[in-house]
């Protein structure tokens, strides 16, 4: 409603330029830190910005068939991997310079080119990391992630000019966490009316997310730490792997048997005539936009300016190499083989 209000009413524009993403994160933003009791409802916001979010990503699995996953997944799997690897190796030469301990940039580094925090966490207890490290690691790429997905948007459109497959994979590729890459992409989608993105851009990140469970056992090795339970290995390890890519599948899977059975006779998995399978789809679609409206919302009640403030001058600078580095790999991955 704000976004209409704002875009057509208040400013005179056939369509809003007023994303309702930025709106929510703004909106949760201010919330968070001009209110002194918003930290009471910290497991509903935590809620949100976990399980509502990992919901709307796997309904938006019915906008996919299950060819356009399999031709997005190996194109992002191109412009990944290299993002990670020099990732890794820009961190064992430039940290020293920064002046920053090797726990420390591995945390930065590990969060800028796998999945932002969550990566973090994962990697901060096999490292033996502070709590310290980790929370500025994780303001670090809160901070980057925030600028790239305003800033990423209009930068993808003005050097991919309009090539919604490249700009899907460079914000999918070269922002921080899921849920800014999902925003930067609708910002993307809304303003330049090119919905393929969102779709590119999100099994770009999910096939960046898996990587999670090769990068873990490299950190550990690299930094010679030793887990003496087997039972750690098996149970944590595995449990790296983000699940609810699988509930991502099944949806996509969903939507191309629906397609083809509606093809070879005239109702979708048997039951839906044209109408209610193409109703259906924009149902489920609707529901995952408002579900991951309702976490970008999370997001913004997530981020503390006090906490931000707390980064040192060394570390913010660090995050901003790193940060630049990966989208410069990633532009230039997309620019070659594109």
């Amino acid at each position: 409603f704000l976004s209409s209000f704002i875009g057509k009413d208040i400013l005179g524009f056939e369509k809003s330029p007023v994303s309702p993403i930025i709106l929510s994160i703004v909106i949760g933003f201010m919330l968070l830190n001009l209110s002194k009791s918003v930290n009471l409802g910290e497991p509903g916001i935590n809620f949100c910005t976990k399980q509502i979010l990992k919901l709307g990503i796997i309904l938006m699995g019915i906008r996919l068939g299950f060819s356009d996953m399999l031709d997005f997944g190996i194109k992002g799997l191109i412009v990944v991997m290299p993002c990670i690897l020099s990732t890794f190796v820009i961190i064992k030469y430039s940290r020293k310079f920064f002046n920053l301990k090797i726990n420390l940039a591995t945390l930065i580094a590990v969060g800028t080119s796998v999945c932002g925090a969550t990566a973090i966490v994962a990697t901060a207890p096999l490292i033996n990391a502070k709590r310290e490290e980790t929370a500025f690691a994780i303001a670090n790429i809160t901070i980057f992630g925030l600028i790239a997905m305003m800033i990423y948007p209009i930068f993808a459109n003005f050097i991919f000019s309009e090539n919604t497959v490249s700009v899907g994979l460079f914000l999918g590729s070269s922002i921080h966490e899921t849920a800014q890459v999902f925003a930067a992409s609708t910002i993307y989608s809304d303003n330049y009316i090119a919905p393929k993105v969102v779709e590119v851009s999100t099994v770009t990140k999910l096939v960046r997310n898996s990587m999670l469970i090769f990068v873990i056992p490299y950190v550990v090795y690299s930094n010679k730490i030793k887990n003496d339970s087997n039972d750690f290995i098996i149970s944590k390890y595995f449990g790296l792997f983000p699940i609810f890519i699988f509930g991502f599948v099944i949806f996509v899977l969903i939507r191309s048997m629906g397609d083809f059975t509606l093809a070879s006779n005239g109702l979708a998995m048997w039951i839906f005539d044209n109408k209610s399978w193409n109703n259906l789809i924009s149902n489920f679609t609707h529901l995952s936009k408002f579900f991951l409206t309702i976490a970008m919302a999370g997001i913004g009640m997530s981020i503390s300016y006090k906490d931000m403030t707390k980064v040192g001058y060394d570390v913010f600078l660090y995050g901003l190499t790193v940060a630049l580095f990966v989208g410069f790999v990633s532009f230039s991955v997309i620019f070659f083989t594109s």
